[in-house]
């Protein structure tokens, strides 16, 4: 939460130069987020993710583009599907995503848009819970992947509109597990495929 707090406090900063500087207008983004990960089919290692948490972002914007970064918090309940076994646990997830949104009606009240870019996923080391009882530590590296987007902005009044934006991320992560008994480590590829539904306030200046 403190990270996420620093974060939006950079980002007004950030914001108010830009105005001062009389750049294009600048959209103040402040979000709820639900992200979930139903995992990928076929075999082997995947996660199934399921949390929430806080977030938020900046568009610099022209008439019919923007370049969006976004950074939210997510911790979560986490599923770990092995060859048929499940292990349960929790994880932090922090992704940070930069996309060219292409808004087809302007700057208008209703303001639709999709975009396209990259993300970088930060995730904690997490502790599971096997069926046998056994410990099974999850070191998760960070990852980049591919980011999409879809959403809308509605003016309420002046400056202040509402927000919702749905992201897809078709993640892919390296980890090591480490198992507490019997003793052992196995290094695993796996596939995430995250897709986050964001709701919240926008501020345009």
């Amino acid at each position: 939460m403190k990270t996420v707090v620093r974060s939006l406090v950079l980002w007004c900063v950030a914001a108010a130069g830009i105005v001062r500087a009389q750049a294009p207008p600048v959209d103040i983004e402040f979000f709820y987020v639900w992200s979930t990960s139903p995992g990928a089919a076929g075999p082997g290692h995947r996660l199934d993710y399921s949390g929430s948490g806080l977030g938020g972002g900046f568009n610099f914007r022209l008439d019919n583009f923007s370049a969006n970064v976004a950074s939210w918090h997510s911790g979560a309940f986490l599923r770990l599907v092995d060859e048929g076994q499940d292990g349960f646990g929790a994880v932090d997830v922090v992704p940070l995503s930069v996309t060219v949104q292409w808004h087809p009606l302007g700057r208008k009240w209703f303001d639709p848009y999709v975009g396209v870019g990259g993300a970088v996923l930060f995730p904690s080391t997490s502790i599971f819970y096997a069926p046998g009882g056994e410990v099974l530590d999850v070191i998760v590296d960070t990852g980049v992947t591919l980011a999409a987007q879809a959403g809308f902005r509605i003016r309420v009044a002046g400056a202040l509109g509402l927000l919702l934006d749905v992201k897809y991320m078709p993640a892919s992560l390296d980890a090591k597990l480490l198992v507490a008994e019997p003793p052992g480590t196995a290094d695993v590829e796996l596939d995430a495929d995250l897709v986050s539904v964001a709701a919240g306030l926008s501020l345009r200046f």
